[in-house]
This record gives structure tokens, C-alpha cells and sequence, in this order.
């Protein structure tokens, strides 16, 4: 069996990251497992879930974090019950692994959205990060400046900060306000993504299926010359890379 202990900060972005390495497990192990929590977010209207459930189930338990985790990741034979506990996941080792990053997608896919309105997204994430791990109004210009489009749309956890204000305004984007399982399924579907850091965003380019569409997104603090702290860095990068999506850096 696999079980999770999700850890007390976790929201979408994190629950569904975590959700997909359980599945990634149980199916390599044959283990049974459970389904994605729906206490706290309901996806089954915006997305179609594949739950797999194996047939092993052992009571010696294996408790995995940040510290451990790869070692299962390449280990071909386990027999004890896994519980996931203690840590995000969010290395860039596991997603840069090709047959995970390819298996993981079937387990969760966004329902088809057929009246897609804007061919622009820009996702902001500013919230509890704000001037420590957010990135500045100036990623967001640059990016958005080099992009050619008709109609775009801007979500954020915080749309009324100034941030958002000045880039709605400046480049004539629509205030885009709807659940968060709604927003991460419409704005995958969107030809044009500026992302920002963290699960959530990674979450909109990890779900955006067409590989001939170019998606824009931060690189290395360091390449940007901006001063906050890496977030999720490697974790993207690690992805960006083998999916091809372009960079722009200044």
C-alpha cells in the first residue's frame, strides 16, 4: 500500500504534485493506494483523473521524504507499505526522469476546454511570498513585451496588488477570477503561458500538452539578475528542458 501524510502548508499545486508520485509508485510496485483527497479540492469537474490501485499491500511501512525519495524512485523491487511523509517533492531528479515525467501524465489530464477566449495567460504568484520568494514586475514585462497576442488574461492569488494592476493595464490584460482547479485547467490550454515560480504555475506548463507551442517562463535567478530567492528553480528548469520550452532571459 502507499499512503500520503500531506504536510500541514499544502495547497493545490503541492497536493497534485504529490498525488502524482503516489500513483508513479503504485503502479511501479503494484501497490494499493489511495485516491486524490477530495475534502479540500474538487477536480473531478475540471479534470479527469486515472486513479490506479495496485494489489500489494504490507503492513512493514517505509516512510519517505526530500531525503530518500530517490533512492525508491530507482529502486525496481520494494515490498513494504510506502508512506509519503515529510517533504514536497519537488526535485528537479524526479522530473527530469523521462519515464516518470512521461507516465505521471495520464494519472491527471485537464478536460478539453472547446471556447478558449484569451490566447495569452500570465499567472502571478504573489500571496505569502511576496518580496521574498515572488518575482518582480519586471520578469513579467519582459516576457509579456516579446509576445505577440490578440487577447490576454492575468490570474494571480492577489489580484488586487499593484503588480497586477500596473501589468493589467499596461499590456491590456483581463482579470481572470475562477477557482483554482479552473484556473490551472483554462490557462494550460492557452497557446501563450507566462509563468512564475512554484507548484501552481509549474503545474499550468506541466498539464499545457502541445510541445509546438512556446512557452515562456523564469530561468535561473542568477541568469535574470534578479535579486530574491530561488524558488523552484531547478525543479522547473529540470522539466523545461526536456520539454523544450524557450526562455527568454535580458
Amino acid at each position: 500500500m502507499i499512503k500520503i501524510n500531506y504536510p500541514p502548508s499544502c495547497r493545490l499545486g503541492n497536493y497534485i504534485i504529490i498525488y502524482l508520485l503516489s500513483q508513479f509508485f503504485a503502479e511501479k510496485y503494484n501497490l494499493v493506494s489511495e485516491e486524490f483527497p477530495h475534502n479540500q479540492y474538487n477536480l473531478k469537474n475540471d479534470f479527469n483523473i486515472n486513479y490506479f490501485c495496485g494489489e500489494k499491500f504490507f503492513k512493514e511501512e517505509i516512510l519517505i521524504n526530500d531525503d530518500n525519495v530517490l533512492d525508491l524512485l530507482s529502486c525496481d523491487i520494494i515490498e513494504k507499505k510506502i508512506i509519503l511523509q515529510g517533504g514536497f517533492f519537488q526535485k528537479k531528479e524526479i522530473f527530469s526522469n523521462s519515464v516518470f515525467s512521461e507516465k505521471v501524465q495520464k494519472y491527471i489530464k485537464p478536460i478539453k476546454i472547446n471556447d478558449i477566449k484569451h490566447d495569452l495567460f500570465v499567472h502571478v504568484r504573489l500571496g505569502d511570498v511576496k518580496n521574498s520568494k515572488s518575482l518582480p514586475y519586471e520578469y513579467y514585462k519582459n516576457q509579456i513585451k516579446k509576445i505577440n497576442f490578440n487577447r490576454g488574461a492575468i490570474s494571480s492569488d492577489s489580484l488586487n496588488d499593484d503588480l497586477v494592476k500596473k501589468l493589467s493595464k499596461e499590456f491590456n490584460l483581463e482579470f481572470f477570477e475562477n477557482s483554482p482547479e479552473y484556473v490551472i485547467r483554462y490557462a494550460s490550454q492557452c497557446k501563450k503561458i507566462v509563468l512564475s515560480s512554484g507548484s501552481f504555475s509549474f503545474l499550468i506548463g506541466f498539464f499545457a500538452s502541445n510541445d509546438s507551442i512556446k512557452y515562456y517562463i523564469t530561468n535561473s535567478v542568477q541568469e535574470q539578475k534578479f535579486n530574491i530567492s530561488p524558488w523552484c528553480g531547478d525543479f522547473f528548469d529540470s522539466y523545461v528542458g526536456k520539454r523544450g520550452w524557450e526562455i527568454y532571459v535580458d
